[in-house]
């Protein structure tokens, strides 16, 4: 597990902790989502599966997931998607057809129910993985 442009030192109880960042755009009536290169190192590409799903695929295997925070900057008015929920992770796997991937779904308050982000949100992520097996 390489550790890519990282920085040796970091005040955590826990050895290793990378954190990655990330803005990701919407565009669209369907949620499109366009990855901003410049602002998400080590990060491949994110695509949207159905509603207000989204998968995030990183470029490097990592020994665990500890965690994932997605800020939503509206373009105006009330979120339509509010909530963020986790919904799976393959961060340690070597597997070429799942690669390391984070999925994420966007929901509205109300009922729940899967919901795209408006056209213009700006999601921005914080991903905290584990570089170390100690």
């Amino acid at each position: 597990m390489a550790n890519l442009y990282g920085y040796q030192f970091a005040i955590s109880p826990v050895a290793g902790v990378v954190n990655l960042y990330g803005k990701i755009t919407i565009s669209g009536t369907a949620g499109a989502p366009t990855l901003v290169a410049a602002s998400s190192k080590q990060m491949t590409s994110i695509s949207r599966t159905s509603a207000g799903l989204y998968v995030l695929k990183l470029t490097q295997t990592y020994n665990s997931f500890l965690g994932m925070d997605v800020n939503v900057m509206l373009a105006s008015g009330v979120p339509a998607a509010p909530v963020v929920s986790l919904v799976s992770e393959t961060v340690a796997s070597n597997n070429a057809s799942t690669g390391q991937k984070v999925t994420f779904q966007l929901q509205n308050n109300g009922g729940g129910s899967a919901t795209d982000p408006d056209s213009g949100t700006v999601l921005y992520i914080h991903a905290k993985l584990k570089n170390s097996s100690v």
